[in-house]
């Protein structure tokens, strides 16, 4: 009985002590490990800095402004003046008033018409015969009236034809005007026979 309590009273002390010296009844080497969490991760979103291309303008070293070009006819010539078109030179006298037409002439004439012509020289300069006609001649009156070529004069007339290089053409150029009517203008088409637009007018007479 003594043997048995003597054994309780040790264990009993055992336990005590252990408990005292802070005796840890887990086994096992890894018992007395310190688990560190590991440092926080901060992701930050990677971003790209591209520079963007240059455009680079185009460089002003000046702003010039075009001269205003006046729109032009063609240049009015005096009466006799010469006209050159590339070598050949084309005159046209001042308008004559056709005073010697026989009285068979004027039974073709229409009433209160009467007859004036021009005397036209053509003189080729050029390096190629040139074509002409009495045809692309026009005639203006004072008041816009336009006339075109007639048939009745007591001169010798110009023939349509070409004028060879060197040589030179000349003849009259009537045109048939009412009573009220005074020449004041010749239009000279040299590419078109009776009817042109402005663009084939080579020259005009007048003044």
């Amino acid at each position: 009985m003594t043997h048995r309590f003597l054994v309780l009273a040790a264990v009993l002390l055992c336990s005590c002590s252990a408990i005292a010296a802070g005796c840890s009844t887990n086994d096992g080497p890894g018992s007395d490990l310190t688990t560190t969490a590991p440092p926080a991760t901060t992701m930050r979103k990677a971003t790209s800095t591209v520079a963007s291309p240059t455009t680079q303008r185009p460089m002003v070293t000046s702003t010039e402004v075009p001269p205003t070009t006046e729109a032009s006819g063609p240049q009015v010539y005096a009466w006799d003046a010469g006209l050159d078109m590339s070598g050949v030179i084309v005159q046209v006298s001042e308008p004559q008033l056709d005073g010697g037409l026989s009285d068979t002439e004027r039974l073709f004439l229409d009433e209160g018409y009467r007859v004036f012509y021009v005397s036209v020289t053509i003189k080729n300069n050029s390096n190629t015969p040139f074509a002409y006609s009495p045809a692309n001649f026009l005639l203006s009156d004072s008041q816009g009236q336009v006339f075109k070529v007639g048939w009745l004069c007591s001169e010798p007339v110009l023939e349509s034809g070409t004028v060879q290089v060197g040589r030179t053409v000349k003849g009259a150029v009537p045109f048939e005007m009412p009573l009220d009517s005074e020449p004041a203008f010749i239009d000279y088409f040299p590419t078109y026979e009776l009817i042109g637009t402005p663009e084939d007018l080579a020259g005009t007479w007048g003044g």
